[in-house]
């Protein structure tokens, strides 16, 4: 039985002066199990002052070679800002912006990936979704070492180089990396990232290099128990699950364990398509929240194995809520879902990132647009009555 973690020893590590939100905490190895509290002085101290701030939340940020040649200039350069122009207002709402990286960031010098489920980004696309307002990424899932080792490097490399003040979780190059717990603080709370994906494509030359739960459960409970000790808030974000299927058995097993362990926002994806929405009673009467699959928040126009879901992979969602810490107690107010669709042209030019309730039937090619309206809806609010489904009165 995996025990919970009741202290953990601490040592903050700053990383640069451009980075004060962003804190790296060396954690202990899992032996250390010693039995006293948390130091009184640490991020859980009780405090009688009231701090609230606004989290947002997107699925997999899934950019494929269409996109990117679409936005590929005459001069080798690319041009990113229609991309999430309707949608960037949104994002800035976030104090805290969490997204799944799902195609690497390495450099288009390196290629734009085979056309066959390896991908590759440019580094312009990592300063232009950093411009739009994402500040904490998810690296961990199947398509991390798409360009390798030394792309995984380059990937890293470019986000600590050139903003230190994003939290990176899932990836790492050593096993003291590994072994920290990052946490990010905006308006006085803290929340700590733990991120882990179900495999990779490639094989995993290192083991330390990407977060895996397949057979190492206990190692990611044992992580969101550490973090539980340090921050505010944990939010674990997993790459699970079975590909355009609902939730099966083996998600809600791990929701539940990932829960009493100490999360209190999971956020999933890997099935591309959106799945339900739920809170799950933790320990102390704190529930959690947790999306089982937010869909592609970005989407390549087509996948040849599924060409009668093109709706639903093409449809995503944006969660957000405010987080209000009082003392040493968090809560979820206003949890609100604004579902989103790539658009694009017949020509497959022109990509875009649309609320779902911005479109008319006459310019919406893709299904019949009241009866997929609907189908979004019942998905997110299958298990939650409490989230409201924004489809009409968008701007937050």
């Amino acid at each position: 039985m995996f025990y919970k973690i009741l202290s953990v020893v601490l040592l903050l590590l700053l990383i640069s002066a451009c980075s004060a939100d962003l804190i790296y905490v060396n954690a202990p190895q899992p032996s250390q199990t010693d039995t006293a509290k948390a130091d009184p002085d640490s991020s859980k101290t009780q405090s009688d002052s009231l701090h609230k701030a606004h989290f947002t939340a997107v699925g997999d940020l899934l950019v494929e070679r269409p996109i990117l040649y679409d936005a590929l200039q005459k001069d080798g350069s690319f041009e990113f800002a229609p991309l999430l122009a309707n949608v960037r207002h949104l994002i800035q709402k976030g104090d805290f912006v969490y997204a799944n990286q799902e195609t690497p960031i390495t450099g288009s010098e390196y290629g734009l990936g085979d056309g066959d489920f390896v991908f590759n980004n440019p580094y312009a696309l990592g300063h232009y979704y950093y411009e739009t307002g994402f500040n904490m990424l998810q690296l961990a899932n199947n398509h991390t070492l798409d360009m390798g080792y030394e792309g995984l490097e380059r990937n890293l490399a470019f986000w600590k180089n050139h903003y230190p003040d994003v939290v990176l979780s899932g990836v790492y190059q050593s096993f003291d990396e590994q072994r920290a717990i990052p946490v990010i603080e905006k308006q006085g709370i803290t929340i700590a990232l733990i991120s882990s994906t179900y495999s990779s494509n490639l094989p995993v030359e290192y083991p330390e290099s990407v977060n895996i739960f397949t057979g190492n459960e206990d190692q990611l409970l044992y992580d969101v128990a550490r973090a539980e000790e340090i921050a505010d808030v944990v939010a674990v974000g997993i790459h699970w699950g079975n590909e355009y299927q609902q939730p099966v058995e083996s998600q809600e097993k791990l929701a539940y364990e990932l829960v009493q362990n100490g999360a209190d926002i999971i956020l999933g994806h890997h099935p591309h398509v959106l799945q339900p929405i739920e809170w799950i009673e933790g320990p102390d009467n704190q529930r959690a929240l947790v999306a089982y699959s937010l869909g592609n928040f970005i989407s390549g126009p087509f996948d040849d194995r599924v060409p009668q879901l093109d709706c639903e992979r093409l449809t995503g969602s944006m969660i957000g809520f405010d987080l209000v810490k009082n003392g040493e107690r968090i809560s979820f107010e206003s949890v609100y879902a604004v579902p989103t669709f790539t658009s694009f042209t017949e020509d497959y030019t022109d990509y875009e990132v649309v609320p779902l309730g911005e479109f008319e039937q006459n310019e919406f090619r893709w299904c019949d647009l009241p009866a997929h309206k609907n189908y979004v809806t019942d998905i997110l609010s299958e298990r939650m009555d409490e989230v409201e489904i924004r489809m009409d009165e968008i701007d937050l």
